[in-house]
C-alpha cells in the first residue's frame, strides 16, 4: 500500500497544498477502493506510514472530525474501536472484503503462493500488536509481483484465515509468526509430548492427575462459594501451592478439555453458567465444584496434600528456550535469519523527519482534485509525507513536524513536489 512514481507525479503542481484533512480522506477512500475496512488501527498505521507519525485516539478522532465528508461509526468509542465512514462511497467502490467470511476470497493459485511465503517467514517486526495483520499483508505485496495485484482487503482476509483456521500462521508474543514457531505450534508438540508449556527448568509444576486433584480440593475447600473460577485456577497454583498448571502435561491444549477428561475423575463437576458481559453481551463462566456427596476436606488437610510432590520443568528443553532472547528489536524480522534487507530504518528518538522534497502519493493531487487509486506497490520503499506549516510535536518516539495540534484545523503545503 505504496505509491508508485510516474506520470501523475508529473502532472502535480508544486504549491500544491497537502492538509491533515486532505491526507485522511484520501486514505479513507483508497482504502474503499482496496475492498478494506477503513478501521481506526489500519487508519492510523496507513497515516503513519505515510507520514511518519503515529496520531493517538484522541488526534485521530479530532482529525476525523474535521475532515469534511467523513465520520466515525460508532461515533464514541474506546482506543481505536471504530469505523471511519464516507458519507459519500469513492466511484468504483463495490463493498469490503468482511472479516467473518470464511470463503477464500483469493484464487488458489494466489493461496498456494502465499501459504508458501507465510511459511518461510521474513517480515519485519512490528512494535504494536495492533497492526500485526496490516504488517504482514504488506510484506506479501511487496515480496511478490503476482500479490501486489491483489487488493489490500482481500490479503488482510487471507492473513486472517491463515491465521485462525490453516494453521499456516500462529503467534508469539502477540504478534505473527510462521506456524512451526507459534506458540500454539509448542502447545501441540507439548501436549502431544505430555510436557509442560512455559515453565522454566527451574520451576515446580502439576504432574499427575492426583496432583491436580488435590489442589483441586484446597482451592474449593477455602473458597466461600465452594467453587473456583476456571480463568483463576492456573494463578491460584502459582500463588498458593507455587506450581505451575499447564494443560499440555496431560495431552490438552485448553483448560477446558483439561477439566472435562475423565482422567481427573468424578469427584469434580465443570459447570458453564451463562452471564451478561459488558454491552449487554451475553458470555458463560467456567467454574468447578465438588460432586453431589463428595465429601470435601478441611483446608489445613487439603493444603498438606496438595504441596506435596511437583515436578521440576524439563532442564533440558526448558534451558535451551531461556538462552534465547525473548524480545527482538523493533523491525526484526520474524521467522527468518536477520540480514541487512530485512533491516528497518527508524528514526532517532530526538531527530526530526528529515528535510527535502517529498511528494504526495499519486492520486492525491489538490490541484487536479481528489482521485484515490489501489495502492499495491507494498510499503518497503515508502517515504514519509512532510505536512509543514504547522509546529513539531513531540509524539513520545520522535519529534515530528506537520501534525495538527489537537482539535486545531492545520493546513501546510508539501515539502518538495516531483
Amino acid at each position: 500500500m505504496a505509491w508508485t512514481r510516474g506520470s501523475a507525479q508529473d502532472a502535480r503542481s508544486r504549491d500544491a497544498e497537502l492538509t491533515p484533512e486532505v491526507l485522511l480522506r484520501w486514505i479513507v477512500e483508497s482504502l474503499y477502493l482496496d475492498e478494506a475496512i477503513p478501521k481506526g488501527g489500519l487508519v492510523q498505521w496507513y497515516y503513519q506510514v505515510l507520514t511518519g507519525v503515529k496520531l493517538n485516539h484522541a488526534e485521530m478522532t479530532d482529525l476525523i472530525e474535521a475532515t469534511q465528508g467523513v465520520y466515525t461509526d460508532p461515533p464514541v468509542s474506546k482506543r481505536l474501536g471504530f469505523r471511519c465512514v464516507l458519507e459519500e462511497p469513492p466511484p468504483g467502490f463495490q463493498g469490503f472484503i468482511e472479516e467473518d467470511v470464511d470463503d477464500d476470497a483469493v484464487d488458489p493459485f494466489i493461496w498456494d503462493e502465499a501459504a508458501e511465503l507465510l511459511a518461510s517467514g521474513g517480515w519485519p517486526k512490528t512494535e504494536d500488536p495492533v497492526y500485526k495483520y496490516v504488517t504482514v499483508a504488506s510484506w506479501l505485496q511487496d515480496a511478490s509481483s503476482n500479490l501486489k495485484d491483489i487488493t489490500f482487503g482481500r490479503l488482510l482476509h487471507l492473513i486472517r484465515l491463515c491465521t485462525h483456521h490453516h494453521n499456516i500462521l500462529g503467534h508469539r508474543d502477540g504478534l505473527l509468526v510462521p506456524w512451526s514457531q507459534s506458540e500454539e505450534h509448542e502447545r501441540l508438540a507439548n501436549a502431544a509430548a505430555g510436557q509442560p508449556t512455559s515453565v522454566k527448568s527451574d520451576e515446580a509444576y502439576v504432574q499427575n492427575w492426583k496432583e491436580l486433584q488435590a489442589g483441586l480440593r484446597y482451592f474449593i475447600s477455602i473458597s466461600p462459594q465452594s467453587e473456583v473460577e476456571v480463568s483463576k485456577l492456573k494463578l491460584l497454583f502459582r500463588s498458593q501451592l507455587q506450581k505451575e498448571l499447564s494443560e499440555t502435561v496431560f495431552g490438552h491444549t485448553t483448560m477446558s478439555k483439561l477439566l472435562s477428561d475423565p482422567g481427573l475423575g468424578s469427584d469434580f463437576v465443570l459447570e458453564n453458567t451463562p452471564v451478561s458481559g459488558r454491552k449487554g453481551m451475553q458470555t458463560s463462566r467456567l467454574r468447578i465444584i465438588m460432586a453431589s456427596g463428595c465429601p470435601l476436606p478441611s483446608p489445613h488437610a487439603a493444603r498438606a496434600v496438595a504441596t506435596a510432590g511437583g515436578g521440576k520443568g524439563n532442564q533440558q528443553q526448558w534451558a535451551s528456550r531461556e538462552a534465547k532472547p525473548r524480545h527482538k528489536k523493533p523491525g526484526a524480522p520474524v521467522g527468518a535469519a536477520q540480514d541487512s534487507q530485512h533491516k528497518v530504518k527508524t528514526e532517532s528518538k530526538s531527530s526530526p523527519l528529515a528535510e527535502g522534497s517529498i511528494s504526495a502519493p499519486p492520486g492525491l493531487d489538490v490541484s487536479l482534485g481528489l482521485t484515490p487509486g489501489r495502492q499495491a506497490e507494498g510499503t518497503a520503499a515508502a517515504q514519509p509525507i512532510h505536512l509543514t506549516g504547522t509546529a513539531g510535536r513531540q509524539t513520545g518516539r520522535q519529534v515530528v513536524q506537520g501534525v495538527p495540534a489537537p482539535k486545531k484545523a492545520a493546513g501546510g503545503a508539501v515539502s518538495g513536489s516531483k
